[in-house]
């Protein structure tokens, strides 16, 4: 049931706006963001240079998708 509203609170009002294929890779890239900053905050895990790479990647490709 969650996935369902997942979806259709985020992915389907994009449709409305033939935006839909920009939906699913900001919406895979902020879960991305968020998980490994919630491992590296609340998990304690060890963070090294390629996560922090991945993760600014990850950021600007959000900010350029949502300009």
């Amino acid at each position: 049931m969650n996935i369902f509203c997942f979806f259709r609170f985020s992915v389907r009002p994009g449709a409305r706006f033939a935006a839909a294929a920009l939906c699913w890779p900001i919406l895979v890239g902020s879960c991305v963001v968020s998980f490994t900053v919630y491992s590296a905050v609340v998990l304690k895990e060890k963070v090294t240079a390629v996560h922090v790479l991945a993760v600014g990647s990850c950021l600007a490709g959000l900010f350029l998708l949502c300009r």
